[in-house]
């Protein structure tokens, strides 16, 4: 008769955990990716329009701030609320 195989608990989350920071890995590469893609784009655009690159650096970081208000204030409005940025 053949005996059950207990796995170790230990060696169970030693596995996943390297197998969690392997992703964690690939992700903060594939951010790193995103953002040069997204920096040098935007760095062509702005060349392309004859601005500085202060000026598309700082027109990002103005609108990127103001979406999160932008996109409640728009779908409370569709909700039919009335008075949107009163609330907590």
């Amino acid at each position: 008769m053949r005996e059950a195989r207990v796995l170790n608990p230990c060696a169970v989350t030693q596995v996943m955990s390297l197998v969690d920071v392997g992703i964690i890995l690939i992700g903060l590469l594939l951010i790193i990716k995103a953002s040069e893609l997204a920096i040098n784009s935007l760095l062509r655009i702005a060349s392309e329009f004859g601005i500085t690159e202060f000026t598309a650096g700082f027109l990002v970081v103005g609108i990127a701030s103001v979406l999160p208000e932008l996109s409640f204030g728009l779908a409370s409005s569709l909700e039919g609320e009335r008075h949107p940025n009163c609330h907590n």
